[in-house]
């Protein structure tokens, strides 16, 4: 959930981005809002790193899509990998452990609610070809 989360947001920036870019802005503004853009993508590929490492993904695999040696994956993510694992199963999870490595938000009280958020905002900005049925709340249905 917690890469839906970071590719909503970025997504929603980065529509707003595309939207301002006739306006008049104060110089630099464009600039630090691109910076901002650029930020919430980055959230979102360590995000699927993540991810990918939680399906099994081994750092040959993850240097093999992300295009850079696998020593440098595994010096780039190894430290965030374990302790994103080692808390996975933790009874007492500390929202401040993980930065920008969480749902978005602080130790999230509600994952039903944070899932059913993201369905209502795919819901809404489907594409009228695409399959628009909620899919991250079924993960709470058992």
């Amino acid at each position: 959930m917690a890469l839906a989360v970071a590719g909503r947001d970025a997504a929603d920036f980065a529509r707003n981005f595309t939207r301002d870019v006739p306006t008049s802005h104060p110089t630099g503004e464009r600039i630090r809002n691109a910076r901002r853009l650029r930020m919430l993508s980055l959230v979102v590929l360590d995000r699927t790193v993540l991810l990918e490492l939680l399906e099994g993904a081994d750092w040959q695999e993850l240097s093999d899509a992300l295009g850079i040696p696998a020593e440098e994956v595994e010096r780039r993510y190894r430290h965030t990998w374990e302790v994103w694992k080692s808390n996975l199963a933790a009874d007492d999870l500390d929202p401040n452990l993980f930065g920008d490595h969480t749902t978005g938000l602080p130790h999230d009280p509600d994952p039903m609610g944070t899932a059913e958020t993201i369905d209502a905002w795919l819901f809404r900005h489907a594409e009228p070809w695409e399959d628009p049925q909620p899919n991250f709340r079924s993960h709470f249905d058992a």
